[in-house]
C-alpha cells in the first residue's frame, strides 16, 4: 500500500523547533568547492540554524583535515581517502573503503534520529542500506543524479569523443558489479522513508516505484556576481566551467568550435575544470586544431573573473534519456550572472533556459546545431545581451526556502517512524 507516498517541491518558510539529531554521509564537503560539497555545506549550516544537531561524515585527501571539526551545531568527521584514480574500478574500490571507515565512525556517534546518505557516489548505496539496519533509524536517500538509470549507459562512459573504449575481460566484472548495485539501489530507494532529488522531473519519475515521500530540493549556489552581459572583442568568447566528465561529453563543444573555425567564424572556447575525460577532450582539440583553451580547475574566488570574460556560458549534457531529468548545477549560476547561455541539452534543463529567458537551446550532442548557434551569435552580437529572469531563480532556487522544506520533511519522517 502506497498511500503515504507524496511528491513535494521545496518551498515556503517556517521557524522550526529544536531537537533532531541528523547523521549525514556525503563524500564531498567544504573546503572542497565542487557541487555536492557546496550543496551540503549550506544545507548543514541551515539545518543547524533550524536547531538540528548535525553530524557529517565525509572523505578527505588532505591529512591536515583528518579528524573532527565542530562549528556550532554541526560536527564534521573526516575519514582519509586512499585509492586515487578516475577509472571506474579504482573509484568503486575507494568508495568501498570509505564506506567501511564511515560505518566505523557512524556506529560510535550518538544515535541519530534520521540518517541522510547522499548519492553519488554509487558506493554509498550499500552504506545506506547497512546504516538503516544497524542504527534502526529512518533513511533519507538523496539522489543528486539519475541513478540507477545512468547505469544503463555505463558502456558509453568511456567515450570521451572518439568512441567507447573496450573493457575486455574487465567489462564482464564491471557489468556484473553494476547490475548488482542497480538492483540493490532500487531496493534501497523503495525502502527509504524519504527520497530527495534535485529536479522535478526525476522526482516525478521515481515516485511510482518508492514507498516513502519524494522531495525535490534543487542545488542552490552562493550568489554569483551579476554582469552587464555586453558583448565585446573581435571574437565570440564561450566559457565552459565545470566537470569534464562522462555526463557532459565536451567533445560535442570541441567539434562545434572546430566547425565554426572552418566556416570563418572568430571564437574561442575556454574550458575550465578537470574530470575523467579531460585528456580525451584535449587530444581531440589538438587533432582538430579547434580554437579551444584549457584552464585548470579554479578556486571559487576566481570564478567571477571567468564569467566576466565570457560572452556566452556553455551548459551541456549527453543525449542519454536519463539526462532529460538532470539539471546541471552550473546552469543556475550561469543564469544568475546574466550572461547568455548556450545550452546543448534537453528535458527539464532546456525548459529552465527557456522559462528564464537565459539564452538559446540546441539538441544535446549535436555539434552542427551548436556550431550554427555560435555562428548566429557572431553574426548578431546583440543577442548576447543578458536578459535572464532572476525571478525564476528566486521562486525555485532560494536557499532559505529549500532548507526549510528539507527540515520539515525530516521532521515528518521522524514523526512517522515513531508512530509506526
Amino acid at each position: 500500500m502506497r498511500s503515504a507516498r507524496r511528491v513535494r517541491r521545496a518551498g515556503g518558510r517556517a521557524r522550526l523547533g529544536e531537537g533532531l539529531r541528523v547523521l549525514v554521509l556525503t563524500q564531498h564537503y567544504a573546503p572542497e568547492e565542487n557541487a555536492p560539497a557546496l550543496r551540503w555545506s549550506w544545507l548543514a549550516e541551515a539545518f543547524g540554524a533550524h536547531g538540528l544537531h548535525v553530524d557529517v561524515i565525509t572523505a578527505t585527501w588532505a591529512d591536515e583535515l583528518r579528524g573532527v571539526q565542530t562549528d556550532a551545531r554541526v560536527t564534521v568527521h573526516r575519514v582519509r581517502s586512499l585509492v586515487h584514480g578516475k577509472r571506474i574500478v579504482r573509484r568503486l574500490l575507494n568508495e568501498t573503503i570509505f564506506d567501511l571507515k564511515a560505518m566505523w565512525v557512524a556506529v560510535r556517534l550518538a544515535r541519530p534520529d534520521v540518517v541522510v546518505v547522499s548519492v553519488p557516489p554509487l558506493g554509498s548505496v550499500p552504506l545506506a542500506g547497512a546504516l538503516r539496519l544497524v542504527l534502526r533509524r529512518p533513511l533519507v536517500l538523496e539522489m543528486r543524479d539519475t541513478w540507477p538509470e545512468l547505469l544503463e549507459q555505463w558502456k558509453e562512459w568511456s567515450d570521451g569523443g572518439e568512441g567507447r573504449r573496450a573493457y575486455g575481460y574487465g567489462e564482464v566484472v564491471v557489468g556484473a558489479v553494476l547490475r548488482v548495485l542497480r538492483r540493490y539501489l532500487l531496493r534501497i530507494q523503495r525502502r527509504a522513508a524519504l527520497v530527495v532529488t534535485t529536479t522535478d522531473d526525476y522526482a516525478a519519475a521515481i515516485s511510482a516505484r518508492v514507498d516513502g515521500e519524494v522531495l525535490c530540493v534543487r542545488n542552490a549556489f552562493p550568489s554569483a556576481a551579476r554582469s552587464n552581459g555586453s558583448p565585446r572583442g573581435d571574437r565570440l568568447r564561450v566559457l565552459y566551467l565545470g566537470n569534464v566528465g562522462r555526463s557532459q561529453h565536451l567533445a560535442t563543444a570541441v567539434r562545434a568550435a572546430a566547425r565554426v573555425h572552418e566556416r570563418g567564424g572568430l571564437m574561442v572556447l575556454r574550458i575550465v575544470g578537470d574530470g575523467a575525460h579531460l585528456s580525451h577532450v584535449k587530444a581531440l582539440a589538438r587533432r582538430l586544431e579547434a580554437p579551444v583553451e584549457f584552464v585548470a580547475r579554479t578556486q571559487r574566488a576566481h570564478v567571477a573573473d571567468h564569467y566576466e570574460w565570457a560572452d556566452t556560458v556553455l551548459v551541456l549534457l549527453r543525449d542519454w534519456p536519463s539526462m532529460r531529468q538532470t539539471v546541471p548545477s552550473k546552469l543556475y549560476e550561469a543564469i544568475q550572472t546574466g550572461r547568455h547561455v548556450s545550452a546543448s541539452l534537453a528535458g527539464e534543463a532546456a525548459r529552465i533556459v527557456s522559462e528564464s529567458a537565459a539564452g538559446d537551446v540546441v539538441p544535446p550532442k549535436d555539434s552542427d546545431a551548436l556550431a550554427d548557434l555560435w555562428m548566429s551569435l557572431i553574426a548578431e552580437p546583440s543577442r548576447l545581451r543578458g536578459s535572464s529572469d532572476l525571478q525564476w531563480l528566486r521562486k525555485n532556487v532560494d536557499q532559505g526556502r529549500l532548507a526549510t522544506e528539507y527540515v520539515r520533511a525530516l521532521h515528518r519522517v521522524v514523526r512517522e517512524a515513531a508512530a509506526a
